[in-house]
């Protein structure tokens, strides 16, 4: 097995590689198609600016790779699984992004397969995304594996797209790989992209965060004491983000449609020492309520209505299942060699029925999306008519947030997709249907204008996006720029008028 180059390109539907070709031009398409399948090099790190900074952050990391080059012992809350840190650049805080710290990689390169002999562990599509934005095997991920793979070998790691991952160390028996339920059955010695996994690192410090994700928090900027919602919250970065923007003052609501997630928002907020968000389950397309019949056992919580408690709780409140999840994600991270804060004794499971209208200050939407934007991704299956359900379904989210805004409030909807139906289309939905909303300039802007125009599709629909002076107002980050190397994304920022 000689070496390998890596240069694999996203293959599309036929009707939406016709649909993305009429949207891009068939030259920026290609270019999209091949940047999907490799990670950004850029790591970006967001700093709990309410415990620390971003130098001593960068100063922190420095000191990490200082020991790591020096072959000393990692400090024990960053002594994971990953891949030696010394393999990124120095650290350095982002110029105009606040409180980000970057860490660069390369790749892709090439590898030299001669050493493994031809033995090979291949691995399933998630863990080879996984693996490319650098990140170790870990046994849920390994589909198959030459016989008489034993402890040490050094093996070729392929996606089981047949795409090359890069050269690994085997860290279990053969048998294991196939009988244990956790742990780390390969590390990546030889990788295609070397690029620092930071799972574990700095915990309650820094989360990794895409740089595009950071910036539509900072697009809202919601004030210290306001009335805050995320409508779709899980897993609660963006939360996060934006109570410390809010340095931790004021009520922030966080929703999700599922008790697990909610848990690790609440999770997430524990770890960071943050006390403003109130994480609840609610479909947040269902978040408005006009009243609450009397006696029916709803108490007024702030500006939502919340049971009183939860049926089949444990003591502490959990339910049963969200507890079970809990203990068995805290044996999973402490066999990787990271811990997790538990959660605060005073976090209830009570559910939460929904706002009045005209409640929020603020509202962040980063909704259900077809993530078309995020990188690595080594397959995209969905059909055209799947994309425009997609956008369908978030216009949904858009009628609540719209409703649940009081006069005078702003709105920020994003998405990580490329696709312009749920990105200018929605925007133009906005637009027409509701004169009460404008959008307006984002104060802090990286990426380039949305597209103008529109479409006619198959079936006689019209596709309207937006005007020029519309399009100057949003920000659509192109995963092809090279200079931003960022996941697609799309950001548009909304006022609505008094």
């Amino acid at each position: 097995m000689a070496t390998k180059t890596y240069a694999p390109t996203v293959q599309w539907q036929a009707d939406v590689e016709q649909y993305f070709t009429a949207a891009f031009g068939a030259e920026m398409l290609q270019q999209i198609s091949e940047a999907l399948c490799r990670p950004p090099l850029i790591t970006s790190l967001r700093v709990n600016t309410l415990r620390s900074t971003p130098e001593a952050v960068v100063a922190a990391l420095a000191t990490e790779l200082a020991a790591e080059k020096e072959g000393q012992e990692a400090p024990p809350a960053c002594a994971d699984h990953r891949q030696s840190l010394a393999s990124a650049h120095t650290p350095f805080v982002h110029q105009r992004v606040p409180g980000v710290v970057c860490m660069a990689g390369s790749g892709p390169h090439e590898v030299d397969y001669t050493p493994t002999q031809g033995k090979e562990v291949v691995i399933a599509r998630g863990a080879g995304e996984a693996v490319l934005r650098g990140a170790h095997i870990f046994v849920p991920g390994v589909l198959a594996c030459s016989p008489g793979i034993q402890k040490g070998d050094l093996v070729a790691v392929s996606v089981a797209l047949e795409q090359p991952g890069g050269v690994g160390r085997v860290e279990m028996e053969r048998a294991q790989m196939f009988r244990l339920q956790h742990g780390v059955a390969v590390t990546m010695r030889d990788p295609v992209f070397r690029l620092p996994s930071c799972n574990g690192l700095l915990p309650g410090l820094v989360m990794p965060q895409n740089l595009p994700s950071i910036l539509a928090a900072h697009v809202l900027a919601p004030k210290p004491g306001a009335t805050v919602l995320d409508m779709c919250a899980a897993p609660g970065g963006k939360t996060t983000a934006l109570a410390e923007l809010m340095q931790d003052r004021g009520t922030l609501y966080a929703l999700d449609r599922s008790h697990a997630k909610v848990q690790d928002i609440r999770d997430l907020a524990a770890e960071l020492g943050m006390t403003c968000i109130r994480a609840h389950k609610l479909d947040a397309t269902r978040a408005v309520v006009d009243h609450v019949p009397a006696g029916n056992g709803h108490m007024q919580a702030g500006s939502g209505h919340m049971q009183a408690g939860t049926k089949g709780a444990t003591p502490n409140g959990h339910s049963s299942k969200v507890a079970q999840r809990q203990e068995r994600k805290r044996k999973a991270m402490q066999a990787r060699g990271l811990t997790i804060a538990p959660p605060p004794s005073s976090v209830t499971e009570a559910q939460i029925a929904g706002f009045h209208e005209a409640t929020f200050d603020y509202i962040l939407l980063d909704g259900p999306c077809s993530a078309l934007g995020l990188r690595p991704r080594l397959i995209h299956g969905q059909t055209l008519k799947e994309l425009r359900g997609t956008a369908l379904y978030q216009r949904n989210f858009l009628d609540t947030a719209i409703r649940l805004l009081k006069p005078g409030g702003e709105l920020v909807y994003s998405t990580c997709t490329i696709n312009p139906g749920e990105n200018e289309r929605n925007v133009r939905h906005v637009l027409d249907k509701y004169p009460c909303m404008s959008l307006v300039p984002q104060a802090l802007t990286l990426s380039g204008p949305g597209l103008t125009g529109g479409i006619t599709h198959a079936d006689g629909e019209q596709e309207q996006w937006l005007t020029p002076d519309e399009a100057r107002l949003v920000q659509r980050f192109d995963p092809a720029d090279a200079e931003l190397d960022t996941i697609g994304f799309f950001v548009a920022k909304f006022v609505k008028a008094k």
